[in-house]
């Protein structure tokens, strides 16, 4: 059986690098193979950031570029674009998967779902968790 592919593309904060790490490591040991976001995949990862304008307008890209990469991929949306602008994001008829910063930590059970069309974002200030996550060669300075 082929291995399904995984894509992560990261934007923003070393936070954001760690966890999209941690991600990934869950996928590999899962028996995915993560590949260049700028590669065909099965899935694709837009770990978002939404600081800026240019932010969010290069999460939008991004999103556009992995469906066009491969249209039968899912797409999967996470992070702080999606908490503060999730209708936007539901929006785009490329995103299959929008998930805020609580739920992100559990992409991979959500991709796991038969849902062609799934958002969960939750209210952050009712979070009261954190899951430990590291960079593990991904990014330095």
């Amino acid at each position: 059986m082929k291995k399904q592919k995984i894509a992560f593309h990261t934007l923003g904060c070393k936070l954001n690098f760690a966890e999209s790490s941690t991600l990934a490591r869950q996928y590999r040991d899962n028996g995915y193979e993560t590949v260049n976001h700028k590669e065909e995949a099965d899935i694709y990862v837009i770990h978002s950031c939404a600081v800026t304008a240019q932010a969010e307008s290069k999460c939008r890209a991004a999103i556009r570029q992995a469906k066009k990469r491969n249209p039968d991929s899912k797409v999967a949306i996470i992070g702080c674009y999606p908490q503060l602008k999730e209708e936007e994001i539901n929006s785009m008829e490329e995103a299959d998967i929008v998930l805020g910063n609580t739920e992100k930590h559990l992409l991979f059970e959500y991709l796991n779902e038969k849902n062609l069309k799934l958002s969960q974002v939750s209210n952050i200030q009712e979070s009261h968790s954190c899951i430990p996550a590291y960079s593990s060669g991904d990014r330095t300075r």
